[in-house]
């Protein structure tokens, strides 16, 4: 598989074109999902005192934000089909261009595609 790849562009080119959609399916889908984002900071400040001496002090800071998008009017819903839509397009059209340009000196006669989109 290696070596076919290596010796064909057109392929490898087909195999990243698909990862990327892929990756733009998980993207789009974890928009509808909602986010929980947590900071924290700790810090430790000298400053000179007013009569010479110095003033230390500990800062703490934590802060958490929380949200969720509502989706009135179908817009990330419609990004993610049209994402998974497209993955699998990608998908069909690799597996039609390994039918067709597998030389007959091959035995396998499907490409083990491990991780393909889902349509649900």
């Amino acid at each position: 598989m290696e070596e076919a790849l290596s010796k064909n562009l057109d392929l490898a080119q087909a195999f990243a074109r698909l990862e990327q959609l892929q990756s733009v399916t998980r993207a789009t889908a974890s928009a509808q999902k909602p986010y929980l984002n947590i900071e924290g900071s700790a810090g430790r400040d000298t400053q000179p005192g007013f009569f010479g001496g110095t003033s230390r002090g500990n800062n703490y800071n934590l802060s958490l934000a929380a949200g969720y998008e509502l989706d009135l009017w179908k817009k990330l819903s419609s990004r993610t089909a049209a994402a998974r839509l497209d993955a699998a397009a990608s998908l069909e059209d690799l597996r039609r261009y390994t039918s067709v340009s597998q030389p007959s000196s091959w035995t396998c006669t499907t490409w083990p595609l491990s991780s393909e989109p889902s349509l649900h």
